[in-house]
């Protein structure tokens, strides 16, 4: 079926202006009502129009968006959670604009659309249960096992050896390499349990750099304490170790 690109491109462009200015959060609160029925309305006309299209993904995609915004029933939401929310359904209208084409049959594009948004969707639903995005692909059935080979990890290491070597920096063969050079196993070990090696290895640094007294007390259950870590806490983010870990390895080179 035909349809005209003005169709979905008005709308979404107006959604999007007024999510981005929602994002600030310093607005009345009659312009969040006014915010939840355009979003609404333009979401379910988009929904529509897949429909019309025989696409079934963005029909869920933005049926989803209309009931999350939707100002009958509302859903209530920290602040915070808001700002995520509006910037990731700004990018799903602003991808919209290109992928939903006029006459294109969504059976040949099917594959493509459900790739880039459910990369779009796990995101959003990890802010929703307060899990860091690097660990969104965790499975709940996984968790115990990460915490089982993070404990190997801090059990063939010294910790807070290594973590008052690498407060001063001492790096290299004498330093803290022949500590990590003890992981390897452990590692391996899991890989072949289907485990990331990036994910345990960030969140033995998160230990490492973390606040020794509060680190101890949180071990036990480790794997949950950085995988929902608050915006303010007492050991890094996972950006931070990410650009630690990159920077060790120029180090060690």
């Amino acid at each position: 079926m035909e349809i005209k690109r003005a169709n979905i491109v008005i709308p979404s462009t107006i959604s999007i202006i007024l999510l981005l200015i929602a994002i600030p959060r310093g607005l009345p609160y009659d312009y969040y009502i006014f915010l939840r029925w355009v979003i609404t309305v333009s979401s379910v006309y988009i929904a529509w129009t897949s429909y019309k299209l025989k696409d079934i993904f963005w029909i869920g995609v933005f049926g989803i968006v209309a009931i999350l915004f939707n100002p009958i029933f509302p859903i209530h939401l920290t602040k915070e959670t808001w700002v995520v929310i509006d910037l990731m359904v700004a990018t799903i209208f602003f991808i919209g604009i290109f992928l939903i084409k006029k006459g294109e049959n969504s059976e040949r594009r099917g594959y493509k659309n459900n790739l880039v948004l459910s990369m779009i969707w796990e995101k959003i639903v990890s802010k929703f249960k307060g899990i860091d995005d690097f660990y969104s692909d965790v499975k709940p059935e996984q968790i115990n096992l990460y915490q089982k080979f993070f404990n190997k990890m801090i059990e063939v290491v010294n910790v807070d050896v290594l973590t008052e070597r690498i407060s001063h920096g001492k790096f290299g063969r004498d330093g803290v390499e022949k500590y990590y050079e003890k992981l390897d196993k452990v590692l391996d070990e899991a890989r072949k349990n289907n485990l990331k090696e990036a994910h345990l290895q960030v969140m033995f640094e998160q230990y490492i750099f973390a606040d020794i007294w509060r680190r101890e007390i949180d071990k036990d259950h480790w794997v949950q304490t950085v995988m929902q870590r608050k915006s303010v806490d007492y050991f890094p983010d996972t950006k931070a170790i990410i650009y630690t870990l990159f920077e060790k390895n120029q180090k060690r080179k």
